[in-house]
């Protein structure tokens, strides 16, 4: 057996280890982490439905006001690999446009959202936007302007 016939259970272990771990601290362990997946996934044709798993087990979303196209794509991914969702989420910007475009169906699986919200007036940050996640460890950022 060679490491190219293993079970993707054990290879989706063996890539756990080779990666920065979830939930990344910051944009840049994220990027490293999605970048060595990417890698994974162009050594053979059975690491890159494990890889791309992997990779969607943390989305990170740089701004939700400005990045619709970025909400869109994450949003495509998580409906064709047929999974719950991510299960790490940092957003930075209003969470409800990426409800609104994704729906909550993709986030059901979710354990952990880190957000920091725009500064908005007229738009304050509601906690009950957040009710609708129960069982997630909620990480709420200062506003930025």
């Amino acid at each position: 057996m060679s490491i190219l016939d293993l079970p993707p259970e054990l290879l989706l272990n063996i890539f756990d280890h080779a990666i920065p771990a979830s939930p990344a601290l910051n944009y840049e362990d994220y990027f490293e982490r999605n970048r060595t997946l990417t890698s994974f996934s162009f050594v053979h044709s059975r690491w890159a439905r494990v890889a791309q798993e992997a990779s969607l087990r943390e989305v990170w979303i740089g701004n939700t006001n400005y990045r619709k196209r970025e909400m869109q794509r994450k949003g495509r991914q998580l409906i064709q690999a047929r999974g719950n969702g991510t299960k790490f989420l940092t957003v930075y910007g209003d969470i409800e446009p990426l409800l609104k475009e994704n729906g909550l169906e993709r986030w059901k699986g979710l354990v952990y959202l880190k957000n920091r919200p725009k500064y908005s007036p007229e738009h304050p940050t509601r906690f009950d936007s957040f009710a609708r996640f129960p069982s997630v460890q909620l990480l709420l950022l200062p506003n930025y302007e």
